[in-house]
């Protein structure tokens, strides 16, 4: 399966799952299917789905952005790693286990995500409107805080330029072709 059918199944199949498992506890909390439409527009939960579409296409700018930006300002690696030195790589070398690689490159690509996507969609399910504000509200600043790290403070991956360190995602079956074509592998934060 591709990662956008994984991430579609991910989404259709477990939000629902998971809306209803944490309300269990109190059903009161649930939203009834007939009245989706009318919490959707009464509430303004079209406004967080717009903020996650800004996300997106802000990613698409910023990705587009990134190269002829990394031209001008070269990137910060060596400096970073005169910090860090060889950290990572102890850190990798302890940890170094092929089902716990699996899991968390999985987890990374799409759990990672999905939680991000599920949180909002859960909040507005119970009509928690503070905290869908609340969560919503994070992931935009979050991404507004990252984009000048990605576009001026580059940083290349740490098997780019660790000697001995492993590139456990990028080079992992249809991994490596989905950041071939979606990751430049270089917008690392610091």
């Amino acid at each position: 399966m591709e990662p956008y059918g994984i991430m579609m199944w991910l989404i259709l199949v477990l939000t629902p799952i998971i809306c209803w498992f944490f309300t269990l506890h109190d059903k009161s909390m649930r939203t009834p299917f007939k009245a989706w439409g009318e919490v959707i527009h009464n509430q303004r939960y079209y406004l967080h789905a717009m903020g996650y579409i800004v996300i997106i296409r802000w990613k698409s700018i910023t990705d587009a952005l990134n190269e002829p930006i990394k031209i001008q300002t070269g990137h910060w690696t060596g400096w970073v790693y005169s910090i860090e030195g060889d950290f990572t790589l102890h850190i990798q070398n302890f940890f170094a286990n092929e089902a716990l690689t699996s899991f968390l490159n999985f987890h990374y690509l799409f759990i990672y995500l999905f939680l991000i996507y599920v949180t909002t969609v859960y909040f507005a399910y119970t009509g928690d409107r503070d905290m869908t504000d609340k969560v919503t509200l994070n992931y935009l600043l979050i991404y507004a805080i990252a984009v000048p790290y990605y576009l001026f403070f580059n940083v290349e991956v740490t098997s780019s330029w660790i000697p001995g360190m492993d590139a456990l995602l990028y080079h992992e079956g249809w991994y490596s072709v989905f950041y071939a074509l979606h990751d430049p592998l270089d917008n690392a934060v610091p």
